[in-house]
This record gives C-alpha cells, sequence and structure tokens, in this order.
C-alpha cells in the first residue's frame, strides 16, 4: 500500500507515475495548472493525505486513507457510493484527499466571495478561471493544525485580516464536510475531495469596498461583495 508522505520529492512522485498506465508526464504539464513540484510541497507541509491506487488492493487503500483521516471504519454514504466507478476510472492515478477550511467574509447584509481565479500557465500565457463560490475562500490546513488555528491563519495570511479565535464562528455543527470527488482543477488527472469546515467573521467595517485581488503562491485570487445568500 502506498502512501505519498512528507518525504515524497515531485521527481520520486512522476518517477512512480510514470510506471503507471494512467499517467502522461507531457499532457500533465500542459494541462494542469500546477507543477509536481507544487503538489510534492503541499504533501510535506500541508494536511493532505495522497496515495497512489494501485490493482487488486485500491478498495482497501481508500477504506484505510478514510479510517487514517476521519477516524472511523465506515465510509461516509458519498465516498461508498462512488466507491467502485472511482476505482474504475482512476486506478493507477494519485488520490488526493485535502483537509480545508472554507472561511465567510460578512459585512452586514453583505458577503465576500470569490469570483476568479488566474493561473499561470506553462507556455507563459495567464489562464483566467470565472468561478463564483459561495464563500470568500479555503485554505489547507497543516499538518495536525486545528479548524480555529487555520482559520485564523487563512483570515490574516489571505485577508490581511487579524482576528481572535474567539471572534470566529463555525459554521459546520455537525463536523467535518464531506465534498464530491472530483477531477482535481489544479492536478490535472487526480481524483480529488475535500474534507471540510465553515467558519466565519463579520467585519465591523466594510473593507475593499469595490471587492479585491491578491496573489497566493503565484495564484491570483479574486473577490467582490455580494448580497447574502440564503443558508
Amino acid at each position: 500500500m502506498l502512501h505519498l508522505n512528507r518525504k515524497f520529492s515531485a521527481k520520486k512522485i512522476e518517477s512512480l507515475l510514470t510506471m503507471s498506465e494512467g499517467f502522461n508526464a507531457e499532457e500533465y504539464r500542459v494541462h494542469s495548472r500546477r507543477p509536481l513540484n507544487h503538489l510534492a510541497g503541499q504533501i510535506r507541509k500541508k494536511d493532505i493525505k495522497a496515495i497512489l491506487l494501485v490493482p487488486q488492493v485500491a478498495e482497501r487503500q481508500i477504506r484505510n486513507l478514510y479510517k487514517r483521516v476521519t477516524g472511523r471504519s465506515d465510509l461516509p454514504s458519498n465516498i461508498e457510493y462512488q466507491l467502485s466507478p472511482l476505482i474504475e476510472r482512476y486506478l493507477n492515478h494519485i488520490f488526493l484527499v485535502r483537509m480545508t477550511v472554507m472561511y465567510r467574509i460578512e459585512y452586514k447584509n453583505l458577503e465576500l466571495r470569490e469570483v476568479a481565479r488566474a493561473y499561470n500557465k506553462h507556455d507563459g500565457t495567464v489562464e483566467l478561471v470565472p468561478r463564483v463560490l459561495a464563500y470568500a475562500g479555503s485554505e489547507t490546513r497543516k499538518i495536525k493544525e486545528k479548524i480555529l488555528t487555520a482559520a485564523q491563519r487563512a483570515y490574516r495570511e489571505e485577508a490581511g485580516v487579524r482576528v481572535r479565535q474567539k471572534d470566529i464562528e463555525l459554521l459546520s455543527a455537525l463536523g467535518d464536510e464531506y465534498g464530491d470527488i472530483h477531477e482535481s482543477s489544479v492536478y490535472h488527472g487526480f481524483p480529488s475531495q475535500q474534507i471540510y469546515q465553515e467558519v466565519r467573521i463579520t467585519l465591523p467595517e466594510k473593507l475593499w469596498p469595490d471587492g479585491r485581488g491578491y496573489f497566493d503562491e503565484g495564484v491570483g485570487i479574486f473577490q467582490q461583495w455580494f448580497e447574502k445568500s440564503a443558508r
């Protein structure tokens, strides 16, 4: 059973993938929005679990992966029903499970929402990806980082807002929530899932009246104010 851990470099990941049937290095280079060395860095620094799905034992790999992540022996329901098609489609691929915080920023009847990202492509062009999300942004938790600590760091690093943990509201009343399994929008060809909790802060004044844009590890991120949506 092959878990990728903090000792795996981009070269080792690519070497493993090149030997598998489901990976084309040139196709990945052309279509992926992040290089393999970025993935390797994320695995080393952040709370991302990654396994190479191999024949015969892929189902056991996935079940053990979620047991490590959640501490429970049963699979989440939205994973259980996707298990067979997931294995059939992504055998010999790296499967990523990312622990994240979805953070919200609100002011009176307004909420700040991410509306687009801009990626630098391998050919020197910039790819603008419009995507109106229901929240201001997301941040991958560091290894063993608690929810509120990750949220506090996200607000400070990504929004430039220093906030006390007691002023951060946890919105995920039932604990971890599980997003759908999908092909990663960043790492081409890799199935991916986010396990997340939502948090919120309410600002005493309206910062960034016309919205804002900033760079996060070279990626341009753009946010705008919207009237609050019903939740």
